[in-house]
C-alpha cells in the first residue's frame, strides 16, 4: 500500500491516511452515487483497485453514501 502513495515527506499519521484517501478517491469517483458499500467495492474491482484499497472499503460503515467524498471520509476516519 505504500508504495502506492504519492512520494513525498509525510510528517503525521494522519498526513499518511489522507495520502491513501486520495489513492482510494482515484477508484470512487466513477462509481454510480448514491451508493453504498457493496456497489463501491465492487465498481472499485471493476476499475483494478488493488486489494488494499477494497478492503478499506469493506469496513466502512454499510450505508448510502452521495459521492465519494463521504466515503473517503469514513475510510480515514475508519482507518
Amino acid at each position: 500500500m505504500l508504495s502506492q502513495l504519492p512520494d513525498r515527506e509525510y510528517q503525521r499519521p494522519v498526513d499518511v491516511s489522507k495520502a491513501f484517501g486520495e489513492v482510494a478517491r482515484s477508484y470512487l469517483q466513477n462509481a454510480s452515487y448514491p451508493a453504498r458499500r457493496g456497489d463501491l467495492a465492487a465498481s472499485a474491482r471493476e476499475q483494478g483497485a488493488d486489494q488494499v484499497v477494497l478492503d478499506a472499503i469493506v469496513i466502512i460503515p454499510d450505508e448510502q453514501y452521495e459521492d465519494a467524498d463521504a466515503v473517503i471520509v469514513q475510510i480515514i476516519d475508519v482507518g
